[in-house]
This record gives structure tokens, sequence and C-alpha cells, in this order.
């Protein structure tokens, strides 16, 4: 809160004095590819059911950091970049579907 302190030193800060870092992450892509494997009988009976498991890529999601005050070093570039390099593992995601199917005719 903007009440807060915090001791540096000898000096004593207050949280508008140090300011915020804003980071906006982004996927990496707006179209992500999508594989899977699907079993059920949604077809073939009045009532049924369905499942999928597959796996999407979505790409290096991108940082971009804006910052105020005492701690607008803190959004240099360079921490951008390492970000971004630590982000880099979450390029793909798991996805788990299940269904049920009535059909009608």
């Amino acid at each position: 809160g903007e009440n807060e302190t915090v001791e540096v030193g000898s000096r004593t800060y207050t949280s508008s004095d140090v300011g915020q870092v804003d980071a906006d992450i982004k996927l990496g892509s707006s179209v992500a590819p999508y594989v899977s494997l699907g079993i059920g009988n949604a077809l073939s009976r009045r009532v049924g059911s369905v499942g999928e498991i597959g796996v999407m890529y979505q790409g290096a999601p991108t940082v971009e950091l804006t910052g105020t005050k005492l701690i607008a070093p803190t959004a240099a570039p360079d921490q951008e970049a390492t970000l971004e390099s630590n982000l880099e593992e979450y390029q793909f995601y798991p996805v788990i579907s299940l269904g049920f199917s009535v059909r009608l005719f």
C-alpha cells in the first residue's frame, strides 16, 4: 500500500517513492498448432463418451516491462530478455477434453 515503508541502509522509502514495474507478457503466436489422441464411441451408441489428450504449441512468450520512479531501471531491456529466456519452456500446453454424446436419431 501507499503507507508501507522499506529501509535501505540509513534511508527509508515509501512505496510511492519506489514506484512500480508492469509486465506485459504475450503468447508467442496467435495461431497454435494442436496434436491430440482421442478415443470414444460418440457415433456407435445412443449414449456415448469421448476423450482427448494432446498438446498445443503456442511459441515462446514475449515480455515488455515498464517501470516508474526509483524502480524504473528494473524494466531495462536486458531484464526483458532474461524474463523471456526464463519463460521459453512455456511454449507447450497440455490439453485434456472429456465429453458425452447423445444420438437423437
